[in-house]
């Protein structure tokens, strides 16, 4: 089912594509992010050796997150290409949404439900392919354990596959006055990959709700490490 859905949405033409486009654009989106924004990345030396596929999870404070992300990671570990979850109404733009699309941005399907909503982010992660995806599924300027909503948990259980906690710092209320003036000082914070089979009871029924707070707990250490 999750081959046939990912076989649905994008071919291997396509995936190509979205590759070649993040090489080439993910060392351009760093250099920018760290002229302009001072951007700093922790990151455990171990995870360097990580392969796809994996889910990263990470706070959701601006539309630039993905970019942020990919410019983190990319040289770091080998999870490219990989793909993340936007809004649906940025997807069908028609300039801007061709290219997040070729940058490997899928729609979220909000309101049709989680099998639809997570039909392709599924096949990739089973194909062998990286995902990135916001639990909290909107902004928010304060990070609560409380935010995270079923998607990401939902996600990670069906797949069974290794979870890559993220954490974003110095990015709330973007302006972009304020970013092209350097008012700006982002922190990406990597944490240590989990399973969530290792986290939950060896006998208890999945739990999306439990599954979807350990996910956010750990996003909010990650947050503690950035400030300190």
């Amino acid at each position: 089912m999750a081959e046939e859905n990912f076989n649905q949405f994008l071919t291997e033409s396509e995936i190509n594509r979205v590759s070649r486009w993040q090489k080439f654009f993910e060392p351009i989106c760093r250099r920018i992010f760290q002229t302009l924004a001072g951007l700093q990345i922790l990151i455990p030396p171990d995870v360097q050796n990580l392969n796809s596929p994996v889910l990263i999870v990470a706070n959701h404070v601006s539309w630039l997150d993905p970019f942020l992300i990919g410019a983190a990671l990319f040289g770091q570990v080998k999870i490219f290409p990989f793909f993340y979850i936007t809004k649906d109404k940025l997807i069908n733009f028609p300039l801007f949404g061709r290219f997040i699309k070729r940058l490997g941005a899928f729609a979220a399907h909000r309101g049709e439900g989680l099998e639809k909503s997570l039909a392709l982010p599924r096949g990739l992660l089973n194909s062998g392919h990286s995902v990135v995806f916001f639990p909290q599924g909107r902004l928010y300027e304060k990070f609560e354990v409380e935010q995270g909503r079923p998607g990401a948990a939902a996600l990670a259980l069906a797949t069974n596959k290794p979870i890559l906690p993220v954490a974003i710092l110095g990015l709330t209320k973007l302006s972009w006055l304020k970013f092209f003036l350097g008012k700006y000082e982002i922190k990406i914070v990597v944490g240590r990959p989990f399973s969530l089979k290792d986290k939950l009871l060896p006998d208890s029924q999945p739990n999306i709700e439990l599954a979807a707070k350990i996910i956010m707990e750990e996003i909010k250490e990650l947050l503690g490490v950035g400030v300190r």
